[in-house]
Parts: structure tokens; sequence; C-alpha cells
């Protein structure tokens, strides 16, 4: 039995080293033709029959219609049962051809054939991700929710509403969405860089990831501190000062109203918050770095060497944050208000973030194809 098997392993190897008539074979390629023999296992089964899927056939034994075929061979075409391969080693060959066969567990498990898709295909995508990972997406939009409720319930000593009214009711102030947003803007992040890096997965807070999740938070708090202090410094300083006032005095004090010089210095840092922000957060992503962040030079840098593909993901980023902005007017007063406004703010933030790292994913591809 011993010596059976060694004459067909010697039989075999012969046959995947044979030489073409019109190439004596030497030492070398008799090497190079084992080592691809050896390596075939690893090739994706699209390489070989890419109009055929293996495990979609049925896995019927082809000369034993009654047995369940266990193997496949890729040259056959066909499945076939233990008795029709020949084990050598733990690995089956298809004795017709001589070519390795492969089980259910190993076709699956073998890389697929990567689909090119345009640009506009793959933003396209991006903004089908709630739809596409919806049991991500829901579980990020219900934390941000209640969240968002527990802050607000917390947040309002003088009168503390229950929870459950702040959930279903409409919203009553905006400090808790503030403090919320610190753990989508994190979460957000955490995707825009993952999507720079060429993966879409978000991966679970333990221990070992702390460092990572913390440092998702202060690339965001660079990117929010460097668009939007210098709007919320100059509305709230007006704020501030009757607070401080009124809690003194005990006298309350009216708001005057505001004129030309107020809206034109709030629209020139509203211009500032809407051109840097999604710049500084690219930079966030691309670079990892907390002075990069808050440095417009590296933000204008970013636009310079990127903007053919930030433009289509600064036009997705800027249209639903404005679609964001007019929900959180219309609805922010209304029965369920907080639940609305937090699916839109959690809709915007992780598609927009996702479409600004696909944009510098595509950038740098593109840049390392041209200098190769």
């Amino acid at each position: 039995m011993q010596n059976s098997e060694d004459n067909l392993l010697v039989k075999f190897s012969a046959a995947a080293t044979k030489p073409t008539p019109a190439q004596p074979q030497t030492d070398s390629d008799s090497e190079n033709i084992l080592e691809a023999e050896n390596n075939d296992i690893n090739q994706p089964v699209s390489q070989v029959v890419p109009q055929i899927d293996p495990l979609s056939l049925p896995k019927i034994c082809f000369q034993h219609p009654d047995t369940e075929g266990k193997y496949f061979c890729r040259v056959c075409i066909n499945w076939r049962c233990s008795q029709c391969v020949n084990i050598y080693g733990g690995v089956a060959v298809c004795p017709n051809s001589d070519s390795f066969c492969f089980t259910a567990q190993q076709l699956a498990e073998q890389p697929k054939e990567k689909v090119n898709l345009s640009y506009a295909q793959e933003l396209i995508e991006v903004i089908k991700f709630p739809t596409r990972k919806w049991k991500s997406f829901s579980t990020i939009w219900l934390t941000v929710w209640v969240l968002a409720a527990m802050m607000e319930t917390a947040s309002d000593i003088a009168n503390t509403p229950k929870i459950h009214l702040v959930l279903i009711g409409p919203w009553v102030g905006f400090s808790a969405s503030f403090i919320s947003y610190l753990v989508l803007g994190s979460i957000a992040t955490q995707y825009l860089i993952n999507r720079i890096q060429g993966h879409e997965s978000l991966k679970v807070i333990n221990f070992n990831d702390f460092t990572d999740n913390f440092e998702c938070l202060y690339l965001w708090l660079g990117s929010a501190i460097l668009s939007f202090s210098p709007i919320i410094i100059y509305i709230g300083y007006e704020i501030l000062q009757i607070v401080l006032v009124s809690l003194i005095t005990t006298v309350y004090i009216a708001p005057k109203s505001h004129g030309i010089k107020f809206y034109s210095i709030s629209a020139l840092l509203s211009c500032w918050a809407i051109v840097f922000y999604p710049l500084s957060l690219a930079m966030a992503g691309l670079q990892r770095s907390f002075l990069g962040t808050i440095n417009p030079w590296m933000s204008i840098k970013i636009w310079l060497n990127f903007k053919p593909w930030l433009i289509p993901a600064l036009a997705i980023f800027l249209s639903l944050h404005i679609t964001t902005f007019l929900l959180f007017y219309f609805f922010w007063a209304k029965p369920f208000g907080l639940g609305i406004c937090s699916l839109s703010l959690t809709l915007s933030t992780i598609i927009s973030f996702m479409s600004l790292g696909k944009a510098i994913e595509r950038a740098c591809e593109k840049q390392k194809d041209k200098n190769n």
C-alpha cells in the first residue's frame, strides 16, 4: 500500500513539473513550477473560472449522484466525493487533471476578485452606508439619542424633566446635543480614519483599544476647535456677559438687538467654519496629528493636493449639514424632536466623514500609482 501511494506521488510530481516540448526543463524552471503549484491554493477562484461560482453549483459528486460532493476541481469544474479524489498528506488531488481540489470552506475563504468601481460609484456606496450597515448605524443613532436625553435631563437643574419626556417630546435645549456630539464625533472620526486606510469597519471599544478611541476624540476636538471656536466665542461672549450680570445682580437683562456689524462678522466666521472644518478633518484622518488639525496652512495644503477628489466629498459634506440645520430649525420643538434631530445629525456626520475618508483614500491611491 505504501509503495502504491509513493508511485502516485511520483506520478503527480512528474505531471506537475513536466516541461513543454519547446522549452527544456531546467532546475530553476522546476522550482518555479513547483512553487506555483504550491501557491495555487491561495489564488482567487475568479482568476480561474470567473463566470462560475463553485459554491452556487449543487454539491453532488458527478460520478456518484447519490453521494455528496466534498471537493471541487477548478479545472474539471466538478464536485467530487472522497472516493473520486486522491489524498496526499491531507491535500485532495483530482485524478483526471492532477490539480488541487478544494472543500466548500476553502472556497469560501479564498479572496474574491476586487470590483473596480469609479469614484462616483464609491461615493454612492458611502452614501448608502446606513442602509448597508443598518444595525451599526441604528446602534449609533440610538446611543446618541438616549445620551442626549440623559444629558438634557441632567442639565435642566431648575425643573428636571423625566427622561422619557425628553426622549419623545420636543427638544428642551442645546446643551445635551453638544455633549452627545462628542461621542458621535469620536465614532465618525474613527470611521474616517478607517476609510482612509481602506476599511469600513468600526472597532469595538475595549481596554486595549482605549487609546485608539481617545485619539479619534482629540482629533475631532482639534478640528472642531479650529473651526467653531471663533463663531462660538463671538456669539457666546455677549450671552455670557448677560448670564454673569444676571447671576451677580439677580436682575434680568434683556439681550439687545443685533445690527449689521454683528451679522456680517457672524457670517464671516461661519464661512471660516464651513471651509476649515471638513479640511481639518481630512488632515486629521490623513496625518493623525492634533497639531495638523489646528494648523490652517496644513488644511490649505490638503486642498491644493487633493482638490479633484475633495470637491465632490465637500459637496456631500455641506449639503448634508445644511439639510441637518434645516431639520433642526423645523423639528427641534416638535414631538420626537430630539430623535429626529439626532437621527439627522448621525446621518450627516457619519456619511460626510466617510466621504472625506474615501476622497483621501482615492487621492492617495492615484498618487501612489502615478509614482510607480
